[in-house]
């Protein structure tokens, strides 16, 4: 997943899956609970940071 690539995003709160784009991509390396999240942004235009495992690659 790269930026500006469209995506659902799933909100683990909710259970309720958007369409969103990935904005951001920050990698915060070997620290204890680091890796890789993304920022995505929702048509509503909201942002929110996750991890790969709320999203998904949108058909």
């Amino acid at each position: 997943m790269k930026v500006n690539d469209p995506v659902q995003y799933t909100n683990p709160r909710t259970r309720i899956t958007v369409p969103a784009v990935i904005t951001d991509i920050t990698d915060l390396g070997k620290r204890r609970g680091g890796g890789l999240f993304y920022t995505v942004k929702t048509e509503a235009g909201k942002e929110h940071r996750t991890r790969a495992g709320c999203l998904q690659a949108a058909a």
